[in-house]
């Protein structure tokens, strides 16, 4: 599904009622991003459809259980559209209040299969909620650069470094604080 949005350098469809969002900082090449959100809901139908679409890749985890794996294509062919994943959450939530977390990854650069957005961001669009300012977002600090040698240019892709040691611990999980 093909999506476009101004304030990331596409336009979206008229009808989502959600935002792009992000950190307000210039995005670097390599950043990882986790966001999260608490959703009440008096009752689940049986099928909710979110329409997810973020600069570059996405894990989704609602209430603690993944339901998303690698979520998300490369941009191209051109660098004013994107696609978006339709996806029915419906069997991760819950009556009651709902955990939902997601970790982005942006590429940050061009790449033979890739067009690069220039922004990290995240839209996430159901017809009982949707991203927009009531969102947090932290720049995940266990993820960064690591040094040479890097992949080949062909590729938007960094290496992956991970430091457990500045992990947030079980961000994904209901219980966690994120005040």
């Amino acid at each position: 599904m093909l999506l476009s949005s101004t304030a990331f350098g596409f336009d979206f469809k008229a009808d989502w009622n959600a935002k792009w969002i992000g950190l307000t900082e210039d995005s670097a090449v390599n950043t990882w991003l986790a966001y999260r959100t608490g959703v009440e809901l008096d009752s689940v139908p049986k099928e909710v459809i979110a329409n997810i679409a973020c600069a570059s890749k996405y894990w989704l985890w609602i209430n603690g259980e993944m339901a998303v794996f690698e979520g998300q294509l490369k941009r191209g062919p051109n660098s004013k559209d994107t696609y978006y994943d339709p996806v029915d959450i419906a069997p991760y939530l819950k009556r009651g209040e709902n955990t939902i977390a997601i970790l982005v990854w942006h590429f940050g650069k061009h790449g033979f299969s890739h067009n690069n957005s220039g922004k990290a961001g995240l839209i996430f669009d159901t017809q009982l909620f949707r991203s927009d300012s009531s969102w947090k977002v932290i720049k995940h600090p266990a993820f960064g650069m690591t040094g040479q040698k890097h992949p080949n240019f062909r590729l938007p892709e960094s290496n992956v470094l991970f430091d457990a040691r500045k992990d947030m611990g079980d961000w994904t999980a209901p219980a966690f604080d994120d005040t």
